[in-house]
């Protein structure tokens, strides 16, 4: 049999001044079927958001992402969009990296669609509980408590030698051999080959600085690294704790400098430490991600 429950007279509720106050007034000054009228609405509504999340999920699988714990979203490929796909993909987006939009609100999602509107430049803005940065075409989404910098620090390196790095992403592998060798992009490893007998016994890990600059093989002259993160569009969020291996500096036009730059992810060994014809001892630096098979490594190695 029916029972009421003694909480529904409390007026102190919201559904409850609803229930007695507002529908009443509703039904008798504006429409006598409202009821039914919301009923049809909400019914509508469900129908919708059930088309809504299907096509939503299709599109975030094109422009959206997950990575290194946080989501990327393509600026061009949101933008072709109409407003209110947007504005959902963003949802999405927020969603995923915070696992709620419990406090997220039109102004927040507002903010995410500035930031990614045409036209505009790189950037930042924070939202409850997570950063967004805007870089090169790239929107990315994370944890404001995964937010910072990596902690600096500076290694010393003895050849044979594993060196997880602080982002705790990577780690890398300093191997002596009779041979050079280089390898990219297999399974998730980078392998680059010094001149061991060109490379000074003082070897050093850190991360880059900026004003730091050096001469990458085959390039006629030094660049900046900042200017080669510009080149090779490489987003802010992965610039940093970005590892770079040196050397003391010599004399000369290095005379002043703490120390020389002999090797760095991505844009590899410097010119006057590349291997030659005619050496003999090889210094090859394997960068391996999460996930990469070790058992690789020494099939690369022979």
């Amino acid at each position: 049999s029916w029972r009421e429950d003694a909480s529904n007279a409390d007026q102190s509720r919201d559904r409850n001044r609803l229930r007695h106050n507002l529908m009443p007034l509703l039904e008798r000054d504006w429409n006598p079927n409202l009821p039914a009228v919301l009923a049809r609405t909400a019914e509508w509504a469900r129908d919708e958001e059930v088309y809504w999340e299907q096509t939503v999920s299709e599109v975030a699988h094109r422009v959206m992402k997950q990575r290194d714990g946080g989501v990327e979203l393509s600026v061009d490929g949101v933008a072709t969009l109409p407003v209110a796909m947007v504005r959902r993909i963003y949802r999405r987006a927020i969603e995923t990296a915070r696992g709620t939009l419990t406090g997220i609100g039109w102004d927040h999602v507002e903010q995410l669609c500035s930031l990614g509107a045409k036209g505009g430049a790189g950037g930042e803005t924070h939202l409850p509980g997570i950063v967004a940065l805007r870089s090169f075409g790239t929107i990315r989404i994370e944890s404001a408590s995964a937010h910072g910098p990596t902690p600096e620090f500076d290694i010393a390196v003895e050849p044979p030698a594993t060196v997880p790095l602080p982002d705790g992403k990577t780690k890398l592998i300093f191997q002596l051999s009779g041979r050079a060798d280089e390898d990219r992009g297999y399974n998730g490893m980078r392998a680059e080959t010094l001149d061991w007998e060109r490379v000074p016994r003082l070897l050093r890990l850190r991360g880059w600085r900026p004003g730091d600059s050096y001469r990458p093989q085959g390039r006629s002259r030094a660049k900046k690294l900042k200017a080669l993160f510009q080149e090779s569009r490489t987003p802010i969020w992965e610039r940093d704790g970005w590892p770079v291996l040196t050397v003391p500096a010599d004399a000369g036009e290095d005379a002043g400098k703490p120390d020389r730059i002999v090797w760095t992810r991505r844009f590899g060994v410097a010119e006057d430490f590349k291997p030659r014809v005619e050496s003999r001892r090889w210094l090859k630096i394997t960068e391996i991600e999460h996930g990469a098979s070790e058992v690789s490594v020494n099939r690369m190695d022979g």
